[in-house]
Order: structure tokens, then C-alpha cells, then sequence
């Protein structure tokens, strides 16, 4: 490869970036809607079942042209979020055909009431095992099992 060639390369990575940069469509909050349930689906047979709850139970909001919202229960489901938020943006901007598309994650805080429905540590599910069958904390002591919570 000659150097004349490389530079006619640099040049052609320039274009296809300002191409990109300029990229920009609308996208419906229908077309997301039905993207999202589909990638949804998808990262439950791949196993990824933290994110599969995070975005089953988020439904995504339109905030203003191309940039959508979901609200989770709590910081730990927003890490999930957060970890595949970058890849998804993209996906979804490469399907939607712009560059210019983002997804936000906030958490909202629930009632007092509602806050047991989200159990996301280790300590927080056994408590909630033990508190519907006492008889596990029983049996967890006959059988000395322990676990790092």
C-alpha cells in the first residue's frame, strides 16, 4: 500500500464520518416502541435476564425529537441499564438510519408499598424467601449453609 493510497483512505474514513455526523431521521415513538420489545425478546433467549426485567418492566418515553426516557425502580437496575444504554443507542440509531438518537435512564422512587417488589441483592431476596417461609432460615441453620450476601 503506498502512501498516496493511504491518504485517499484517511480521506474516505473523513466522508463517511461527516456522512454519519449529518445522518437524521425522526423516529416515531411507535417504531421505538416495537424495536424495544423485539430487542426485549431477544436478550431473554440470550440469557441476559437483569437487563431482560430492567426493560420489560420500563416503558420508554418520548422526551423530545429522537430522545427517549425509561424510568427504573431503583440505582442498581440503572447500572444494568447504563451498561447496555451505549450499545442500544446505537443499535437503535443504526436501525432507525440517524446518528442523532439517545436513550436516558432515570430512577424513580417508589411508595413505600411497592419498594419490596424489586428485590435486587442477594440479602434482599433471602430475607424475602425467609419472610414468606420461615421454615428456610430453619433449614439453611440444620443444613449450616452460608453465602456472601
Amino acid at each position: 500500500m503506498s502512501l498516496k493510497s493511504i491518504d485517499d483512505f484517511e480521506d474516505d474514513d473523513e466522508r463517511e464520518e461527516d456522512e454519519l455526523d449529518s445522518t437524521y431521521a425522526v423516529v416515531p415513538l411507535e417504531k421505538f416502541e416495537e424495536a424495544w420489545q423485539e430487542y426485549t425478546e431477544s436478550i431473554k433467549e440470550k440469557g441476559k435476564q437483569s437487563l431482560y426485567m430492567v426493560m420489560s418492566q420500563a416503558k420508554p418515553e418520548l422526551i423530545e425529537e429522537n430522545k427517549f426516557k425509561i424510568e427504573v425502580a431503583t440505582e442498581t437496575l440503572k447500572e444494568t441499564f447504563k451498561a447496555e444504554q451505549l450499545y442500544l443507542a446505537e443499535k437503535f440509531g443504526r436501525l432507525f438510519g440517524t446518528t442523532q438518537f439517545s436513550i436516558m435512564v432515570d430512577v424513580k422512587e417508589l411508595p413505600e408499598d411497592e419498594r419490596g417488589k424489586f428485590l435486587t441483592t442477594p440479602k434482599e431476596k433471602y430475607d424475602h424467601m425467609v419472610k414468606v417461609n420461615p421454615h428456610l432460615k430453619d433449614l439453611m441453620d440444620e443444613l449450616d449453609l452460608d453465602f456472601d450476601y
